[in-house]
């Protein structure tokens, strides 16, 4: 039996020293080690004295120098323990020897501290099934924490044999002792060891345990950062806050009205408000200012969040999220206006005097600064249309003030320009909305179709002005009162004197009020006629993406107008999105059990230096220069997790809302590369330094499913190497985990998550992107409306006709089989101005790909020809006909 136990030992320690793990970097180990270890002998006197003499010749073999011990300790059945030095190189040859259960490995010479925390490597048993080494490393883990035991995050575990993390100094010599019996003391009785889990009841799993100083130089390994504390007992609404709005909840500008994002549970009927009198009783002073499916946008003081947070009909209440207008970065050249001329075939349009005449075309931004001027400078067409949808949201119907230097160009502005080097004789409408409210592009698509549509605003609006009308008229009347009764007093008394003075002056108040609201119907009136006049355009652009914050893959409520309608009044190429690479999407695997997933699938061959598919690094990618493994210092970061779950549709309609906690408890979690060059600590060796906490948002929720998202923020600080990593389990079944059910009634379905980066600060985005270094995916890279089947999303085309670097494309999320984006088009141009304004970017793109449109059908070409020319050409870049 021993004999077969001491082969079944070696083969175990040869096929260990024998497996090929990821190549990454490591500092250059020590040239001998201190060692103590632990040896058991089961035999007898005699029989001892000659295995114990037969394990010395190994030792001497393999070149472990021990140090003397105890005249007794050949025959002493109690000793278990040797101490000596061995070279880093033969270190783990010990392990040969059938005798031999764990190793101490420390640096010859190194001083163990008295007290605190010290890094250890622990090795431990392998030769399982992969599933039982799993469960014997994770069981193992759980024995360490109890003595203390922090572990690592991301480290390379290489198949479930290796453990890192920090352990107390002081207890380090529990560690050659059989971990089964800790931490209560040597070995268990056997009454007690019989309540071990398998494997770890048959098992000694600790094998190896080196501790590895800490160098000089190198950051101290940081722990994570505290989780927020969980709400108390009552307050379980406020997980429907968003992270940023609880934020604000602490701060003075709390009591200020601003504009909130509420998410209803359920998407209401047209004919229902049964909804809206609940949030007015919750919330008297809230303003809905418009709908798009379950998503409002109010008018509210922040605190008031908590208010409408707690009522069963709301799911979500966040700060709006902007939409990302693809900003632009300079790059133009010269002749960038020419080649684009010359290669899309507008030259000979031009030279035939095809300019876009009569053709209407609409600019749909968010930031029109300086259109005037560029109006001035002729580098906009003579006729300009401004339609501007903010005002009608402000009680004095004037529009918002444009955001940054108003003596700037504003993006928008620079989409029109690039429209007039197309089409310069083009009827242009400049419609400005604000991209964080995507209600309002959506009635800009509803104005354009002819619809007879009114928004909340609107209305809201035109009560306001009819009871101001009224009161207006009850005012006029009591001054027509007051007027007869002061001309007719001729006394000339102070009392009658001091009266007539209080009349002329409130008669004035009352001319001021009348002149003023004469203004606001004048500009409500004109407003009403500006979109009446919006339906007729033939061709929309809009550079306005929402990459996070709403349903993607044809899903968002947005999209869904486009396709279900369908949308046909007018052609609307819709800017693709400058994100290429910003993106991973795919199948939520998780092939070793872990609880983490794997970003690729098995056996696929990992990137240089890498260890693991469970990490996705992040790479800073400069506008056209390649792509850099260093984040920048004080690089903010969001990372956005979206996801759809399967549920079963009797639930819709449950008062309990089991499905406000997902199925699926993803967690993201941001990791920092402590040494990438691995010279002085192992490359692998990770510090966690943000995660997810709390709730995801719930952005949607159907009879059949519910799609979710969490966000994650961080700054690279400092700068450095930093990986994502996805957390959580895939359920079983589709009810809710406190619901009845029989296996036969439960559902099997796939997790498919997105997970986005983007850069926070306008500063850095106007310098680069932050990417996928390892794993980016096409797939999942357009956000809404660029992954609707209505609308025409344009890329940017690089110099050799190919989807530039910066451009996304690929299928939408879950629609695999939709082509996008439609078309490419030039958009290295020179925008003019008083100043040279160049840039490049999908705006640019999909705005001189409507200007080309524009001269085309200036051409005498029609709508259903430019499409079957279009299909022809599907993915490239976009010519005249």
């Amino acid at each position: 039996m021993c004999h077969r136990f001491a082969i079944a030992t070696v083969l175990v320690s040869l096929a260990f020293a024998t497996v090929g793990f990821a190549d990454f970097p490591k500092p250059t180990p020590p040239e001998k080690f201190d060692v103590e270890l632990r040896y058991r002998i089961y035999a007898g006197r005699n029989e001892r004295l000659r295995q114990y003499d037969k394990l010395l010749r190994f030792f001497e073999k393999i070149g472990f120098e021990k140090d003397p011990g105890s005249m007794a300790e050949p025959l002493d059945t109690r000793e278990t323990r040797m101490r000596g030095t061995i070279s880093s190189a033969r270190a783990r040859q010990l392990l040969y020897s059938p005798y031999v259960k764990t190793i101490l490995l420390k640096p010859a010479g190194y001083e163990l501290p008295q007290e605190g925390m010290v890094k250890v490597h622990i090795e431990i048993t392998d030769g399982l099934p992969p599933n039982r080494q799993r469960l014997l490393s994770e069981q193992s883990a759980a024995r360490l924490r109890a003595l203390g035991f922090v572990e690592f995050v991301g480290y390379d575990h290489r198949g479930f044999t290796r453990l890192v993390g920090l352990f107390p100094a002081s207890r380090l010599p529990l560690l050659l002792k059989d971990l089964r019996g800790q931490p209560t003391g040597w070995l268990l009785p056997d009454v007690l060891r019989r309540e071990l889990p398998s494997p770890l009841k048959q098992i000694s799993p600790l094998r190896v345990v080196e501790i590895v100083p800490e160098p000089e130089g190198v950051a101290a390994w940081r722990p994570p950062p505290e989780a927020p504390k969980p709400f108390e007992k009552g307050k379980e609404f406020y997980e429907k806050i968003g992270s940023d709005l609880l934020k604000l909840l602490d701060q003075k500008e709390a009591g200020q009205p601003t504009r909130l994002e509420v998410i209803l549970r359920h998407v209401p009927d047209d004919q229902d408000i049964s909804w809206l009198r609940t949030l007015n009783r919750a919330v008297p002073d809230l303003v809905i200012e418009g709908r798009l499916g379950p998503m409002l946008t109010v008018y509210v003081p922040p605190n008031a969040a908590p208010s409408l947070a707690r009522l069963p009909i709301v799911s979500t209440v966040r700060l709006p999220i902007p939409a990302r207008p693809q900003a632009r970065f300079p790059q133009g050249t010269r002749d960038g206006n020419l080649e684009a001329l010359k290669a899309s075939g507008l030259m000979r349009l031009h030279m035939l005097g095809h300019r876009g005449a009569h053709v209407r075309v609409a600019v749909v931004d968010g930031d029109f600064r300086g259109w005037e001027v560029m109006q001035k400078q002729k580098r906009l067409p003579t006729t300009v249309h401004y339609v501007d949808l903010t005002a009608e949201r402000n009680p004095d119907l004037r529009p918002d003030p444009f955001p940054g230097d108003p003596k700037q160009v504003g993006h928008g502005t620079e989409m029109a320009m690039a429209v007039a080097i197309a089409a310069p004789k083009a009827e242009m409408t400049l419609i400005r909305i604000d991209p964080r409210c995507p209600h309002q592009l959506e009635a800009v698509a509803r104005y354009i179709n002819g619809e007879d549509f009114k928004s909340a605003s609107y209305f809201h609006r035109q009560q306001q002005l009819a009871e101001e009308r009224q009161k207006l008229d009850e005012r006029k009347e009591k001054l027509l009162f007051e007027r007869k009764i002061v001309l007719d007093d001729f006394r000339q008394t102070a009392e009658s004197k001091k009266r007539k003075d209080a009349y002329f002056q409130a008669q004035a108040a009352f001319d001021k009020d009348v002149q003023e609201f004469d203004g606001r119907m004048r500009r409500f009136l004109q407003l009403h006629e500006d979109f009446r006049k919006l339906r007729g355009i033939q061709i929309v652009t809009s550079p306005l993406v929402w990459n996070v914050g709403y349903p993607l893959g044809a899903a968002s409520p947005l999209t869904r107008y486009f396709d279900d309608r369908p949308f046909r009044a007018s052609l609307w190429f819709q800017s693709a999105g400058n994100t290429r690479g910003q993106t991973w999407s795919g199948l939520f695997r998780d092939e070793d059990g872990n609880g983490v997933m794997e970003f690729s699938p098995p056996r696929t061959q990992l990137p240089p230096q890498r260890w693991t598919s469970e990490l996705n690094f992040l790479a800073w990618k400069p506008w056209n220069k390649p792509a850099v493994p260093e984040l920048p210092e004080k690089l903010d970061l969001r990372l956005s997790l979206q996801w759809k779950e399967v549920h079963a549709p009797e639930f819709y309609q449950d008062d309990r809302d089991p499905y406000r906690t997902p199925l699926a408890m993803l967690r993201l979690v941001v990791l920092r590369q402590r040494d990438p060059s691995g010279r002085k600590v192992h490359a692998d060796e990770m510090e966690v330094v943000a995660y997810s906490t709390g709730l995801p948002q719930r952005i949607d929720n159907r009879p059949g499913y519910a799609i979710y998202e969490m966000h994650v923020d961080f700054t690279a600080e400092p700068s450095g190497r930093y990986a994502v990593r996805i957390e959580g389990f895939v359920p079983q079944g589709i009810y809710p985990p406190d619901a009845p059910t029989m296996p036969a009634m439960q559902r099997s379905w796939e997790l498919y998550p997105r997970l986005f980066v983007d850069v926070k600060s306008d500063a850095f985005r106007n310098l680069g992107r932050a990417v996928f270094e390892d794993f980016p995916t096409d797939i999942g890279a357009l956000g809404t409306p660029a992954d609707s089947r209505s609308v025409i999303t344009v890329g940017a085309a690089d110099a050799h006709g190919q989807a530039a670097d910066y451009s996304a494309h690929g299928p939408p999320l879950n629609l695999s089989l939709l082509a996008k984006p439609d078309t490419l088009s030039q958009s290295g141009l020179q925008l003019g101005g008083q100043e040279q304004i160049s840039s490049y970017g999908t705006s640019q793109a999909a705005a001189f790909a409507a200007g080309l449109t524009a001269a085309s059908f200036g051409y005498g070409i029609d709508r259903a020809y430019f499409l079957r020319a279009l299909n022809e050409r599907k993915g490239k870049p976009l010519l005249v006909p």
